[in-house]
C-alpha cells in the first residue's frame, strides 16, 4: 500500500469507535447462546456496523440473526444472543468498528464441552479441529498405511461439535470395508478416548474405518466414519503360483492349506487335460497375499514333482510372471509350485495339486505327499488324498519295525478335489522322529463298506 492510501484510510484507523461488553460469566458451554451486551462510547450514541469475533482464533462462533458476525448499533447499544462452538480454558469476544481493525475485548471466560452426543475417529496424518461446523471436525489428510502392518488411531466421544468431553468408559466397535481386516472388538475408553491398533491386510484405495457405540441395536452415540485413505502393498516376500479354477485372494488370512484351497486365493484348480497346456501365473506378492507390481525383475521357476521335463524359468515383469505348461501324461495329480532364484530369501509358493486327465481314465496316483524326502529343509510333508464317495479315514503311520508312530481320524470327502493332512515328522507322545523309510497307510470306511486302503513310503531325513 503506498503512502497515498494509507493517509486516506488514516481517519478511519484513528477515529475508530470504542466498545466495552458487560460483564460475561463463566464458564459458557459450547454450541449454547448467551447475552451479550456491548455499549458504544466516543461516540456513545454510535449508529453504525460492528464485527464480532473470538480471541484468540479460530473464530468458530456465530450471532444469531447476524450475517457474518455483523451486528448493528443503534444509539450505542447492541445486545443479542452468541454461540462460540470451540471449548477453551480462556476467551474473550471483541468487537470492532466495521472497516477497523481496532480491538475492544470483553473478560476472560472459558467454553466448555457440551454433553456427548458423537464418537470421532482421527487416522494419522489427520488432526482434530473441534468446533468448524462447516467440517467434520477433522483437518488433514490420511496418510497410506502399508498391508499387514499395525497402525494407531485416535477415538474420542465429542460433544455435537466435535469437542472432546473427556469423560466416559464407554465400549465401541470397530469395522471397516477393508477384506480381512484384524481388529480391536470391542474396545473400552478411558475417560472418553482411546487409541486402538488395526491391521488391514489388503492393499485397496478408498478404505474407511467405521465407529459405533452399539452396532447391535440403536446407538447411544452418533457413529462416525473416517476420511477415505489408501493401503499399499508390503515388501515382496513370497510367491503366489495360481492355475485355471483360482483367483487371487489379497489379505487372505489362511496360513496354511486346506482341504478345499490355497492361501491367497480362490477357488480350486480345474481338471486339466494330458496334452492340451494350460496357463500358470506366478506372482510376486507381501506377506498378505497382496502383489507387489513393484518388484524387482527376478528369475523365477515353475517345477512339476517327478516331471522335471515340465520346468521352466521366466522373468518377473510388474510382478508376474506367465508360464504355459503342458502335461504330458494323464491320470496322475500334477504337483506344480515355484522358487525364486534370483533371490533365495523369498519364500517359494505353496504346491499346487493339479488333476490331469488322459482320455475318461482315472487317477492313477489316488495318494500323494510333498515334499518327500522331508525333515531337514521342510519341517513337514503333506499328504493329499482322494476317495470316490465320503467316508471315515483313519491314516497311520510305522517305522520299519512296525511300531505305530501316528495317528490321524477324520472326515474324508469324495470327489475330484483332494483331502490334505500335514504330518511333521513328530510321534503320538511328541518325539521327533529318527531319519528313515516310515510306512503310511490309510483305511477309509462308510459304515461296514471299506471306501479305499492305500499305502505309501515317507522318507524323513534329518
Amino acid at each position: 500500500m503506498n503512502v497515498k492510501k494509507i493517509l486516506l484510510w488514516l481517519p478511519f484507523i484513528l477515529n475508530a469507535t470504542t466498545f466495552s461488553f458487560g460483564m460475561i460469566p463463566s464458564p459458557q458451554i459450547a454450541g449454547d447462546s448467551f447475552f451479550v451486551q456491548i455499549n458504544a462510547y466516543d461516540p456513545e450514541d454510535f449508529n453504525g456496523f460492528g464485527i464480532i469475533s473470538v480471541r484468540p482464533l479460530p473464530s468458530y462462533m456465530e450471532v444469531i440473526g447476524a450475517s457474518n458476525n455483523r451486528v448493528e448499533f443503534a444509539n450505542g447499544v447492541w445486545s443479542g444472543y452468541v454461540r462460540i462452538f470451540r471449548t477453551a480454558d480462556s476467551v474473550h469476544l471483541n468487537c470492532t468498528e466495521y472497516g477497523h481493525s481496532d480491538i475492544n475485548l470483553s473478560n476472560v471466560f472459558s467454553v466448555l464441552s457440551n454433553s456427548p452426543e458423537r464418537l470421532q475417529i482421527l487416522l494419522p496424518g489427520e488432526f482434530s479441529d473441534p468446533g468448524n461446523t462447516a467440517g467434520s471436525g477433522r483437518y488433514g489428510a490420511p496418510a497410506s498405511i502399508i498391508a499387514g502392518r499395525d497402525t494407531l488411531a485416535e477415538i474420542y466421544l465429542t460433544d455435537h461439535w466435535w469437542n472432546p468431553v473427556g469423560s466416559g468408559n464407554d465400549e465401541v466397535y470397530i469395522t471397516c470395508n477393508n477384506p480381512f481386516p484384524i481388529l480391536p472388538f470391542p474396545a473400552s475408553m478411558n475417560a472418553g478416548s482411546l487409541q486402538v491398533n488395526y491391521n488391514l491386510r489388503t492393499a485397496q484405495q478408498n478404505n474407511y474405518i467405521y465407529v459405533h457405540h452399539n452396532p447391535a441395536g440403536v446407538d447411544t452415540f452418533i457413529s462416525d466414519t473416517s476420511s477415505a485413505f489408501e493401503v499399499i502393498p508390503g515388501d515382496f516376500s513370497r510367491l503366489l503360483l495360481t492355475v485355471p479354477g483360482e483367483v487371487l485372494l489379497p489379505g487372505d488370512t489362511l496360513q496354511q492349506p486346506s482341504a478345499t484351497r490355497y492361501p491367497g486365493v480362490d477357488g480350486e484348480p480345474s481338471l486339466q487335460t494330458a496334452g492340451v497346456s494350460f496357463p500358470v501365473a506366478v506372482y510376486a506378492v507381501d506377506n498378505c497375499w497382496n502383489v507387489v507390481s513393484t518388484a524387482p525383475p527376478d528369475i523365477v521357476r515353475i517345477e512339476a514333482y517327478r516331471f522335471s521335463s515340465l520346468t521352466q524359468t521366466g522373468t518377473l515383469i510388474n510382478g508376474i510372471a506367465d508360464f504355459s505348461i503342458v502335461p504330458t501324461t494323464g491320470g496322475i495329480v500334477l504337483v506344480l509350485w515355484a522358487t525364486d532364484t534370483t533371490d533365495i530369501s523369498i519364500e517359494n509358493s505353496y504346491n499346487v495339486l493339479v488333476n490331469v486327465s488322459g482320455g475318461g481314465e482315472e487317477l492313477e496316483e489316488r495318494i500323494v505327499n510333498f515334499p518327500n524326502p522331508f525333515g531337514r529343509n521342510n519341517t513337514y510333508t503333506t499328504i493329499h488324498y482322494y476317495l470316490n464317495e465320503d467316508a471315515d479315514v483313519l491314516l497311520r503311520i510305522y517305522d520299519k519295525f512296525g511300531n505305530l508312530v501316528w495317528v490321524y481320524e477324520g472326515q474324508g470327502q469324495g470327489g475330484e478335489q483332494p483331502n490334505t493332512v500335514r504330518w511333521d515328522g513328530v510321534t503320538v507322545d511328541g518325539e521327533r522322529v529318527a531319519s528313515g523309510i516310515y510306512v503310511l497307510c490309510i483305511r477309509a470306511t462308510n459304515r461296514t463298506k471299506t471306501v479305499a486302503e492305500y499305502k505309501r513310503k515317507i522318507a524323513v531325513i534329518r
